[in-house]
């Protein structure tokens, strides 16, 4: 079986894939026209067609052609192609060529897609449910004020119409048009976090978080319940992560005590799932509808309005936070490595 794995590297997700597949001796390739790459997330397993860099008209003109090209021969090499949210290229010309790859091309091979977020979610289906979500997306300031059943249904029938077959999420199926997909696929996001050298404790707790999108993931609630902490627990110390390489990051989260990821959306991200993979306990906004997939989690469920007592608990109880992050580890394992987001895939492809 030869993999092919498009579409965007959203924290990741695409790069941890690659090495999960290889450890299973599948024959893997994954290609990315991402353009602008964040610092955030690492491609060191990905064949990337543009630099991360500025160019001219003509030289990026040139790496397009070219990377249509190496588009063409990955697609007809392989037996499976997988889609990560989405693949956008620049121009309807260069769309057209993609249709006709999936289409002609890639007809008789087996063409999936997975959704990640945004792309498909649709607010009017968790306004009765989640009120956070309500309360954010009002906000002017929503970063992905796009959202809309709309684009949801634009997102889907694309890739219903180019004859792929959906590997859904638990945050974003029950977002699926039935009409588009069969939603009978499920599977978890892959993360991958590196133990690097811990500093010497200094006595402290450590409590870090990264508004990535600050109104999406909560950050002010987190912010303002972190001042609230630090000023009743001198042992305490918050940090942002912002504006850090991918090395930085990862450095920040081994010797962290404790994660915040979001508070709004209802599911966890995959910088959650680092940190679990790193034995830190993790406080998270889930949503019920998450619940059905994962019974138990070591996550603590947190909410803008529940998260100044559940920071109070874990600080004045910091003997529990090994016992908590021991949890996270396992749930990691169970759900999050590579590897096991592989042996998940496999079967699906094979079908």
């Amino acid at each position: 079986m030869k993999v092919l794995l498009l579409g965007m590297n959203y924290a990741s997700t695409l790069n941890s894939l690659v090495p999960g597949f290889k450890a299973h001796s599948i024959e893997v390739k994954a290609l990315s026209f991402e353009q602008n790459r964040s610092v955030y997330n690492r491609f060191d397993q990905i064949d990337c067609v543009f630099p991360n860099s500025d160019l001219s008209f003509f030289a990026y003109k040139w790496k397009t052609i070219k990377g249509l090209f190496r588009l063409y021969a990955s697609v007809k090499k392989a037996d499976v192609i997988h889609v990560y949210s989405n693949l956008v290229l620049p121009t309807r010309y260069e769309q057209r060529i993609l249709n006709h790859l999936f289409l002609k091309v890639a007809r008789n091979k087996k063409k999936f897609v997975t959704y990640v977020g945004s792309e498909v979610r649709i607010p009017e289906m968790d306004f009765d449910t989640n009120p956070y979500y309500k309360k954010t997306y009002s906000n002017p300031d929503y970063e992905y004020s796009y959202e809309s059943e709309s684009c949801s249904f634009k997102h889907q029938q694309k890739f219903a119409d180019l004859g792929f077959e959906l590997i859904g999420t638990p945050d974003t199926l029950h977002y699926m048009n039935p009409n588009y997909f069969k939603t009978d696929k499920v599977v978890f996001h892959a993360g991958v976090a590196e133990k690097g050298t811990k500093s010497e404790s200094s006595g402290e707790i450590l409590v870090i978080h990264a508004p990535t999108a600050p109104i999406a993931k909560g950050s002010s609630y987190i912010r303002e319940a972190m001042e609230k902490i630090c000023a009743k627990h001198p042992n305490v110390r918050f940090r942002e992560l912002q504006h850090l390489s991918n090395l930085e990051y990862q450095h920040l989260i081994n010797n962290c005590d404790i994660y915040i990821d979001q508070l709004i959306w209802g599911f966890h991200g995959v910088a959650a799932i680092q940190a679990m993979a790193l034995e830190k306990p993790v406080l998270c906004y889930l949503h019920p509808e998450f619940l059905q997939y994962v019974s138990n989690p070591p996550i603590i469920n947190s909410n803008p309005d529940n998260l100044p007592d559940q920071l109070e608990a874990l600080i004045a109880n910091p003997e529990k936070l090994p016992e908590i992050g021991k949890r996270s580890r396992e749930y990691y394992l169970q759900f999050h490595t590579p590897e096991k987001v592989a042996s998940q895939l496999i079967p699906y492809y094979s079908a």
